[in-house]
């Protein structure tokens, strides 16, 4: 896959091929956003046309202040991954700055037209682009000129499946349901740093993890995870939290304890790959009373 990036009004962008298209943050690589990316393959495959991918960079509700800060259920390099192993041929990666932000949808759709051949545009049916997100599915065919299909709203529970509403799932826990409703598992990536280092007191000596990107964090609790370091992979017990029985932080740490695993993994890097939600984050009164509960987690993992 030839990753891309370009900036409006795409002057550098030229790709010789006629492209099968789709547009969008594509956020958290969900069951939606899969029927989405199937239809671009089944296309690619009828049209003998190569795969094309457009997102942005940075998220276009940053710049437009609907949220102060972004956190990625997948962020850039997690989706370029993925992205290349779904068959995808181009990632094309556009600045969104105050510039394009002020674009009508015409002339947006006219600039990438100018700078792409595109046969044909793939769109979920909420997608919107250009100033104000006045552009929408009814006026794509108008505005690029090209064939279009519209995927139907992906429901679960009857709620619309998107990021909203997976990290929404994340807040309450639900990991499990994040998990089936996701391409993959939900995973995180990090660097391992030193910690209090209490955890080799009790015998369950921990990785504490600084994140590489802005990655939503699930529920505050314990969970069951796998590790993967140095094309391994590693059952263990991750807790997310301030660490209030023994030495409160006012900063959310990642702390990881892997079974049948000896090493030193400083300044390593681990990803994490989250299967379940175990319990909250709890402040117990003594150490006994921890070490207890710790056994009784490790063992309901290994049940």
């Amino acid at each position: 896959m030839e990753l891309i990036y370009t900036t409006y009004p795409f002057n550098d962008l030229k790709i010789n091929d006629s492209l099968i298209l789709t547009i969008g943050e594509f956020d958290g690589l969900h069951l939606g956003h899969l029927e989405i990316f199937n239809k671009v393959m089944k296309l690619k495959e009828k049209l003998n046309c190569p795969s094309a991918i457009i997102s942005f960079d940075s998220h276009p509700d940053l710049l437009l202040n609907k949220v102060k800060q972004v956190s990625y259920l997948t962020p850039q390099k997690r989706k370029e991954e993925l992205l290349e192993k779904l068959g995808f041929d181009y990632f094309i990666i556009i600045k969104f700055d105050d510039t394009l932000s002020k674009v009508d949808h015409e002339i947006f759709a006219s600039q990438l037209s100018s700078a792409l051949s595109i046969s044909h545009i793939v769109a979920g049916p909420d997608f919107r682009y250009g100033y104000r997100g006045l552009g929408n599915v009814n006026t794509l065919v108008a505005d690029f000129k090209t064939e279009v299909t519209v995927c139907k709203e992906y429901l679960y529970n009857n709620h619309k499946l998107g990021t909203v509403f997976l990290k929404d799932l994340m807040s309450k826990g639900q990991i499990n349901e994040v998990n089936s409703l996701s391409f993959v598992n939900y995973t995180i990536e990090g660097i391992v740093v030193e910690g209090n280092k209490i955890g080799r007191t009790y015998n369950y000596p921990t990785a504490n993890i600084k994140l590489s990107d802005n990655y939503c964090i699930p529920r505050l609790g314990v969970y069951e995870v796998y590790a993967i370091y140095d094309g391994q992979k590693y059952h263990g017990i991750c807790n997310i939290g301030h660490n209030p029985t023994f030495n409160y932080q006012q900063d959310v740490s990642i702390e990881v304890h892997l079974f049948n695993f000896s090493g030193n993994l400083y300044n390593q890097k681990l990803t994490l790959e989250f299967i379940k939600f175990i319990r909250p984050e709890t402040k117990f009164s003594s150490k006994d009373s921890f070490i207890e509960q710790l056994k009784k987690d490790i063992e309901s993992i290994n049940e």
